[in-house]
């Protein structure tokens, strides 16, 4: 609203201001038509001449007449109106412009910071983004190694379990075969009782039947000594 107030007061200027200039032609060629015509016509008593001088080097200067004057004094006195009415359209011009200017700086800066404060944002959102990745990231490797250290520790005690079975089964085997040894060796220490007791056995009876054999040879003996006797006394007796 205030922007549209100043451009209808600067074209009201500058209307004014192509007014006093159109009006300042029309009085320049008037003044021109009133010197030419002064000029032309050396008899009209409108023309006013210096008074002659007895000095070479002076010249015969032309006096236009009063009007004349007062109307050049107007025309400049428009003139000075004019420029000071184009030097204050000119100012307007520019403070409008450094207004403009201040503003269009003000927008801009505005806009920067508004951009610097979404920048910052955007970096600041894209920050803790960064970090939620980053720490769901380090919860997954947390988790991940935490998995592989209980794994790592199932297959440990599963590794010591199956090594702790395999030498209780080896201790097992061991003490079976202990067993299975010992009872080898009771079972050779019994056949070999029972050899030796039917090796004593044998030999006892062997021993019997000897002397049983040696009794009844020494028996045999004997009754063949006394028919031996016997027969040697019958033939004696013969």
């Amino acid at each position: 609203m205030r922007k549209g107030k100043n451009l209808i007061k600067l074209a009201f200027k500058v209307f004014f201001i192509f007014f006093f200039i159109s009006s300042n032609s029309v009085i320049s060629q008037e003044s021109n038509s009133v010197r030419t015509i002064i000029i032309e016509n050396p008899e009209s008593d409108k023309r006013l001449l210096s008074p002659p001088t007895d000095k070479k080097n002076e010249k015969i200067k032309l006096i236009p007449p009063k009007i004349i004057l007062e109307k050049k004094a107007k025309e400049e006195q428009k003139n000075k109106k004019l420029e000071a009415a184009k030097k204050a359209v000119e100012k307007k011009q520019r403070e409008l412009e450094a207004a403009r200017k201040k503003e269009l700086e003000a927008a801009k800066k505005a806009v920067e910071k508004k951009q610097r404060e979404l920048e910052a944002a955007r970096k600041k959102e894209l920050e803790e983004a960064r970090k939620k990745i980053e720490k769901k990231q380090k919860e997954r490797e947390n988790k991940k190694k935490a998995e592989e250290e209980n794994r790592q520790k199932e297959l440990e005690a599963a590794r010591k379990g199956e090594e702790i079975n395999k030498q209780r089964e080896l201790e097992k085997k061991k003490q079976v075969e202990k067993d299975k040894q010992k009872e080898r060796e009771a079972k050779k220490k019994v056949e070999e009782e029972k050899r030796q007791k039917e090796l004593e056995a044998a030999r006892k009876a062997e021993e019997k039947r000897k002397r049983k054999e040696l009794e009844e040879a020494k028996k045999a003996e004997k009754i063949r000594q006394k028919e031996l006797e016997a027969t040697r006394k019958a033939e004696e007796k013969r």
